[in-house]
C-alpha cells in the first residue's frame, strides 16, 4: 500500500514541474480493468461542468478513484504518506466531491484468481 502514495506524490510532483499551467489531474489505478476512456473523458467533462474541485468515480457504495482533483488539491496528494491513497482526500473535502457513476470501478485485479475470474467474465 505504500507504493500509492509515493506514486502519487511522485506523479503531481512531477506534473508540477514539467507543466505548472496544469489545472487539474487525473488519478487512477493499473488493476481496474474496465477504466474506459469514455470515464476518462466523463472526469474532465464533469469537472468542467461543475466546477468541483474533485470529481470521482461512484461504485460498490464508496467515492474512489479513478477522480479527478483540481490543482488546489496537488499539495495535499502529494503530503500523502504511509499507505495512504487518493481516497483519503476524497474522504476530507466529502462536501466539495461530485461523483460519476462508474460500477466496473468495483472490479480490481490483485492475484491471478482474479484474474482468472474476469476472464471467464468477459
Amino acid at each position: 500500500m505504500k507504493e500509492i502514495s509515493s506514486s502519487i506524490r511522485v506523479g503531481i510532483q512531477k506534473l508540477k514541474t514539467s507543466y505548472p499551467e496544469v489545472e487539474a489531474a487525473i488519478v487512477m489505478l493499473c488493476d481496474q480493468p474496465f477504466i474506459s476512456t469514455e470515464i476518462i473523458n466523463q472526469l474532465a467533462l464533469t469537472y468542467y461542468l461543475t466546477n468541483q474541485p474533485i470529481v470521482a468515480c461512484e461504485y460498490a457504495e464508496t467515492l474512489g478513484v479513478p477522480a479527478l482533483f483540481s490543482d488546489r488539491l496537488f499539495c495535499e496528494l502529494i503530503t500523502l504518506r504511509n499507505g495512504e491513497g487518493a481516497k483519503q482526500v476524497i474522504k476530507k473535502h466529502s462536501q466539495e466531491v461530485f461523483s460519476i457513476s462508474f460500477p466496473g470501478g468495483a472490479t480490481d485485479i490483485d492475484t491471478p484468481k482474479e484474474y482468472a475470474e474476469l476472464l471467464v467474465m468477459t
